[in-house]
């Protein structure tokens, strides 16, 4: 009889540290499915904020200033989201077509001389000039099969 009662303990014991195990080991497969969903979720936020930057510049009417501070954000973005799961490898592409001179030379002149032409001849070229104060309009947004903006591309006049 006593061996029995101790028996009885003893499989009592086993059993509550069965489900003692069973309970802490739903806890953590609940708590890492949590920790994957918000990485996930992270990840997701950060490519929706990042797409918004280029989308907030799908317009009917732009001028060539805005289109210099699209690439500016283009070059930005290659350099700080090419870690990022999905970026593209490439990086972004900016197309713009109908301008008098390429997108690439009105940056760097606006980065170097931001000022119109002066008396002494040391501010913009008149073409770059030309160009900021010209008419253009968003033609097309691409993205990638993760979702990442890839390219983005420009035609003069309104759209």
């Amino acid at each position: 009889m006593e061996n029995s009662t101790l028996a009885i303990l003893i499989a009592g014991g086993i059993l509550i540290a069965m489900i003692t195990i069973s309970i802490f080991t739903i806890a953590f497969g609940l708590a890492s499915d949590f920790a994957d969903r918000s990485a996930i979720n992270y990840t997701e936020r950060e490519q929706i904020a990042f797409n918004k930057k280029f989308e907030a510049f799908d317009k009917k009417v732009m001028y060539g200033s805005d289109l210099v501070s699209v690439y500016n954000l283009v070059e930005d973005s290659n350099k700080n989201y090419k870690d990022y799961a999905g970026y593209p490898s490439a990086g972004i592409q900016m197309n713009v077509t109908g301008g008098s001179v390429s997108i690439e030379a009105v940056y760097q002149e606006v980065k170097n001389k931001p000022v119109q032409n002066t008396v002494d001849g040391t501010g913009r070229t008149s073409e770059v000039d030309l160009f900021l104060s010209s008419i253009f309009h968003c033609t097309d947004i691409t993205y990638n099969s993760a979702g990442w903006v890839t390219s983005i591309s420009f035609a003069s006049g309104k759209g």
